[in-house]
């Protein structure tokens, strides 16, 4: 009968054995969305911003996703999907047919155009924009001011630094480091565990290498 089979040993767990941060993961007593039991506690309700502590669940826009998580400047267009553990900074735009996967973190005034994909666990810093079709993947950490082309494939655990313009159809495999202020020309492919030092220019068509 055990529904949370990867309950901490050391965690009190419910008669379903389900420990509080299973179902309450930050811990303010309203359960996480979907949460098939209330804990040791007895979480209530279903949080609309399950990773930050929010108790008033504040909506000022109604969008379903709490201010806390979800800055209310920040709209939600039909055909995108936002899983409910992202956290978006004010004035940051989402174009139709994104996805941003769970424990994402979006800064401010951050520019997802269409059909962009944020992989689960990735980050992306304040101003960097992607164009269209870019796909990042999970763990990715994107610096500040960072502008990537169309069509860009980013690999998982790749960190891209502050100020960097990626050009169209380049293809970052994971594992991947790129400085700061660097620039990659078109269809450029960094391999599995490469990196690119800090202000190193790219030209097209190149394959960076280990």
């Amino acid at each position: 009968l055990d529904i949370c089979p990867d309950t901490e040993p050391q965690d009190a767990a419910d008669s379903k054995g389900c420990s509080d941060a299973q179902v309450d993961s930050d811990g303010d007593g309203i359960c996480d969305p979907g949460a098939i039991s209330n804990g040791p506690n007895a979480c209530v309700g279903s949080d609309n911003c399950p990773t930050i502590q929010n108790l008033d669940q504040t909506d000022v826009n109604g969008d379903g996703f709490g201010d806390a998580c979800v800055d209310p400047t920040v709209a939600i267009p039909a055909g995108s999907t936002v899983d409910p553990t992202a956290a978006i900074g004010a004035n940051t735009q989402i174009s139709k047919g994104v996805t941003v996967d769970a424990d994402v973190e979006l800064g401010t005034d951050v520019n997802l155009n269409k059909g962009t994909t944020v992989g689960e666990g990735s980050t992306v810093g304040d101003s960097t924009t992607t164009n269209q079709g870019v796909t990042i993947g999970a763990n990715a950490t994107i610096g500040n001011n960072v502008q990537i082309g169309r069509n860009v494939v980013i690999g998982d655990n790749v960190v891209i630094g502050n100020d960097t313009v990626i050009g169209k159809d380049c293809v970052i495999q994971s594992n991947a480091v790129i400085g700061n202020s660097v620039r990659l020309g078109s269809n450029v492919t960094v391999l599995d565990g490469a990196s690119v030092a800090d202000g190193e220019i790219v030209g097209k068509n190149q394959v960076v290498s280990p």
